[in-house]
């Protein structure tokens, strides 16, 4: 289906700009202290001293929305993708996946009866995140094993089994055996080498272990070492562009209100299989709200399993939750790239889509749900009354099978999360982004401009930090919600919808209009949608002058989506 392609076309990073921060496909020459193989070693390290806690930075661009570390694997620096969803450290073959610097091409060569030669040339799959050959490193190790997954994000790989010196980068707290200078040193540390995927960037898997899972992790190392007391780790981001990830421990300073405590949803994969090994937590309701006081809700009542996951940036929502949400926003459905257009200046109101999961609520802004679009030479697309468009990160779970929260919520929440005792904790992050909301927020309400605090990049393990055991996240309090019987499971039912705002792509140009024919899925009316959207903030453009498609259809062009990723 034209959806789930393009969904992994934007999973894949083909057009990603991040994926290349800091990083690169040759080998580096890192020299540092190695540690004996993990499997063989016992760490004196306390996990009840706070300062042996360590700290992981995660990065990305300005214009990305996913997030990477850095790590060299047999000395050869890679940027690899945070998934909380799995458990594997895994790598991209320098082979298979040669680098786009190189412009790699292959060429066949066929001979025909009369002996002329045919001879095609294509361009072969490459990636800009670093890539792994075991030729390079005089430690690597082929183990033999063959791991072939498909994951519940849709991200698939073919890979082998190595081992070979793994130093973690960027990485904060008291140096001992194996942490020095910010460097994590792990000797004959075990990860797949890919050749086949239908992604381009390695990953750093955080994930729970279930049955059928290959199972040593970067977390089970750190285990098996003695630096975390469980398979536990919190995760917040702190600017627009870093991030932290706290080993075993919760850190009171990356949150601010409530930490709410969730067990793992099940996940009802084939017939009567049920994993527990996911982020899979209770979505109770979701609704838009501006800085003039209005909120609409826009879910249906029932509470919802949603999926968390870190490589996703977007989300998959129920197909009736996306079109009110789209009301509100006042965005258009373009059908040929199904998916919807809205404004850009939309980004300019102070408005947020909160996320309720019973007692605790996740404000989102709008601005983390939108995405530049762009033509395919690079040019802003705009709509016919000159204002930049931008694309909706909101897909409906029609196609892609089941909800899924993706990094533009993730951003704005803090995770603790408990592999042993299937458990996650989750608050507000407080991170420069709620800074700049509240301030907004502020200002609209003062009617001056208030000015948001300055958030220091530069991170200290707060003192009150606590270990996180199985079975245990410090400081969370229990969630309220009391539907016991709710399963993530794959829905197959694919949805003939029409929508009720659309839009057309030509010449450069959006033109808006609305269709005769109106959806029958439960949305606000366009009478409750003029007196409360989000949009009508704007003043610009009233949602009753939908009127029909303005202008001349003519060729209508791909668009590239900006860049996800």
């Amino acid at each position: 289906m034209k959806f789930l392609s393009y969904l992994a076309l934007l999973c894949a990073g083909s057009l990603a700009q991040s994926s290349s921060q800091g990083s690169s496909s040759g080998s580096g020459s890192r020299s540092s202290a190695r540690s004996s193989s993990p499997s063989s070693s016992s760490s004196s390290v306390s996990a009840a001293n706070v300062d042996s806690f360590m700290t992981l930075t995660m990065s990305k661009s300005e214009d990305s929305i996913v997030w990477h570390i850095q790590a060299e694997v047999g000395e050869q620096l890679q940027s690899l993708r945070v998934d909380i969803a799995q458990p594997n450290l895994w790598v991209l073959d320098s082979d298979s996946f040669p680098s786009c610097s190189d412009e790699p091409e292959l060429t066949s060569t066929t001979f025909s009866e009369s002996s002329s030669a045919t001879t095609l040339t294509y361009t072969v799959t490459c990636q800009d995140s670093g890539a792994y050959d075991p030729s390079l490193s005089n430690r690597s190790t082929d183990l033999g094993l063959y791991y072939n997954p498909v994951l519940i994000d849709y991200v698939s790989f073919n890979g082998t089994l190595f081992s070979d010196y793994v130093d973690i980068l960027d990485i904060s707290g008291e140096d001992n055996e194996y942490l020095n200078d910010g460097t994590l040193s792990l000797s004959e540390m075990e990860f797949f080498s890919v050749n086949d995927s239908n992604v381009v960037v390695g990953a750093l898997g955080l994930g729970g272990v279930g049955d059928s899972n290959y199972k040593p992790s970067i977390l089970s190392t750190l285990k098996d070492l003695g630096l975390i007391e469980s398979l536990s780790y919190s995760m917040a981001t702190v600017t627009n562009t870093t991030g932290h990830i706290v080993f075993g421990a919760v850190d009171q300073s990356l949150y601010t209100g409530v930490l709410v405590q969730y067990d793992n949803l099940p996940y009802a994969y084939t017939g009567a299989e049920v994993a527990y090994q996911y982020p899979i937590v209770p979505l109770s309701q979701v609704s838009v709200s501006n800085d003039k006081g209005s909120s609409v809700i826009v879910s249906n009542g029932t509470v919802l399993p949603v999926l968390l996951d870190s490589r996703t940036p977007f989300l998959v929502l129920p197909y009736s939750y996306v079109v009110a949400l789209s009301v509100q926003l006042n965005a258009f459905y373009s059908e040929s790239s199904e998916s919807w257009f809205v404004r850009c200046a939309i980004s300019s109101v102070n408005a947020a889509v909160s996320f309720e999961f019973g007692n605790l609520t996740i404000d989102v802004s709008v601005d983390q749900l939108i995405k530049p679009l762009y033509d395919s030479n690079g040019t802003s697309v705009k709509f016919e009354d000159g204002s930049d468009a931008c694309v909706l990160r909101v897909f409906p779970d029609d196609s892609y099978g089941y909800s899924v929260l993706g990094t533009p919520v993730l951003n704005s929440m803090f995770i603790a999360v408990d592999n042993e005792g299937n458990k996650i904790a989750m608050a507000q992050a407080y991170n420069e982004e709620y800074q700049q909301r509240n301030a907004r927020l502020l200002s609209s309400i003062l009617g001056e401009t208030v000015s948001s605090q300055s958030v220091d990049s530069t991170y200290t393990l707060d003192a009150n930090a606590s270990v996180i055991r199985s079975g245990y996240i410090p400081f969370a309090v229990t969630n309220n919600i009391t539907d016991t019987d709710l399963t993530l499971s794959y829905n197959t039912i694919i949805t003939e919808s029409v929508f009720e705002q659309t839009a057309v792509y030509t010449s450069g140009l959006i033109y808006t209009g609305r269709q005769l024919n109106s959806t029958t899925e439960d949305v606000p009316t366009s009478t409750d949608a003029e007196s409360s959207s989000v949009a009508g903030a704007l003043g610009n453009h009233d949602l009753q002058n939908r009127g029909v498609i303005l202008g001349m259809i003519g060729t209508t062009f791909v668009l590239v989506l900006g860049a996800f990723i």
